[in-house]
């Protein structure tokens, strides 16, 4: 019987006592996580930021035996040798297989406060449902022009928010992810909606809710929101004597350097990428956003460009597959287009009716509740429905049940779309 103790209850460290608990004869799993009452999802952050969610449909639901949950203690230090961590509090939990799963903290800008300090009045982060309802009112300003910082800005502006900004050094929003024209659609779909944007500046001065920028503006901020990437949380991977870089240095499964100590999640640096890009993938403003892959070196590519809605889509193939994509105000193309990337399967080829979302891009054969509508944690069409027809019929009762929209919450639209046409065909007959 093996004993595993996983700390850090965010989206990795569940997932992976999830996937334990589905396995019989496995052992005792505790989980435990620093954060008191119960654990949130923050993928789904925006939408509680923006209004359209209560914080507390974004509560996760709780784990089966053999998982045990111990919230609200920090871990404070691994003894590698005894095997035992040790909490706060002082209560030692015994392993026999240790999975750091203890993700990562915002990094934040030197305008936002001394590294390690409280942030300063009127700056604010979003890492919790209390973050979200302790930005004070009145104009905010985004720092950032990434994932987080995009998604914050449209919500704030859909929860009525009349002056927000967005403040990013690089050229466009998402310019680590996006093209060019794809992120000046995106800079334009920011700006239609209602966020003042301002490209290529850095924030140099913060003092009465005033943010002065690199080029002598100054805008009204009585609200500050750096939303500037993160760093792992490595230190008690570091205090043990695992060999840390800026993450716990571990091999592409996740193994460290010790065979009793695994570390997964965003606290983690593989050693060896693993091949090929990851997927971004975003609500926004509900138009939906999807990049992934290389646009370089393809045997052929397709651009669809509509700069008067600020759309755009742009798929790179090779041997008929696509390789690498842009789609932007699109939402027909990023479900499609997101399909083609988990299965593998070629691309049509007429391409077009699958960028519009024409019913001929869908394929005739097959069961579309086969589709996979939850990557993280594998969720089916099949498997929601099965659970729609026990008596889950709504979203967080669909999370409860099938933990779909509990890993990064991309899938929320597609769960809440699948969860309204059951309940039609239902009504029908």
């Amino acid at each position: 019987m093996t004993r595993t103790v996983i700390v850090g209850n965010g989206r990795s460290g569940r997932a992976y006592a999830a996937r334990l608990a589905e396995r019989d004869g496995r052992g005792p799993v505790d989980l435990l996580g620093a954060e008191p009452g119960p654990v949130l999802c923050r993928s789904l952050l925006a939408s509680v930021l923006s209004g359209e969610l209560p914080p507390h449909l974004l509560r996760l639901p709780p784990l089966p035996p053999p998982v045990t949950e111990h919230a609200g203690v920090p871990v404070t230090s691994v003894d590698r040798v005894r095997r035992v961590v040790v909490r706060a509090d002082g209560r030692a939990f015994p392993y026999d297989r240790l999975v750091l799963a203890t993700g990562s903290a915002p990094s934040l800008p030197p305008i936002a406060g001394p590294a390690g300090a409280s942030p300063p009045d009127g700056v604010a982060v979003l890492r919790s449902a209390a973050d979200a309802a302790r930005i004070p009112a009145g104009a905010v300003v985004v720092l950032g022009g990434g994932p987080l910082a995009v998604e914050a800005a449209f919500a704030l502006r859909r929860a009525g928010r009349a002056e927000v900004a967005l403040v990013h050094r690089g050229p466009w929003p998402l310019d680590r992810h996006l093209p060019e024209r794809a992120g000046r659609a995106l800079a334009a779909r920011l700006d239609a909606a209602g966020v003042e944007v301002h490209l290529e500046q850095r924030a140099e001065s913060y003092d009465r809710a005033k943010l002065t920028l690199t080029d002598g503006r100054v805008l009204a901020a009585d609200a500050l929101l750096p939303c500037t990437g993160t760093l792992p949380e490595s230190r008690l991977a570091r205090e043990a004597g695992l060999p840390v870089r800026t993450g716990v240095l571990t091999d592409p499964a996740g193994r460290t350097t010790d065979p009793a100590v695994h570390a997964i999640g965003s606290c983690a640096e593989p050693l060896r990428p693993r091949p090929g890009g990851s997927l971004l993938r975003l609500r926004a403003d509900g138009a939906g956003l999807l990049a992934f892959g290389s646009l370089a070196d393809a045997e052929e590519s397709v651009v669809l460009t509509d700069p008067a809605r600020h759309r755009y889509a742009e798929l790179a193939l090779r041997a008929g597959r696509v390789t690498g994509a842009a789609v932007i105000g699109l939402p027909h193309a990023v479900a499609a287009v997101t399909g083609l990337h988990d299965s593998g399967d070629p691309a049509p080829l007429d391409l077009l009716p699958l960028l519009l979302g024409s019913p001929a891009a869908v394929p005739a054969a097959g069961d579309p509740l086969d589709a996979v509508l939850c990557h993280c944690n594998d969720v089916t069409g099949h498997k929601l429905a099965a659970a729609w027809r026990r008596g889950a019929r709504d979203l967080p009762a669909l999370a409860r049940a099938t933990r779909a929209t509990t890993g990064c919450g991309g899938c929320a639209d597609e769960v809440r779309a699948l969860c309204d046409v059951l309940t039609t065909e239902r009504s029908d007959t």
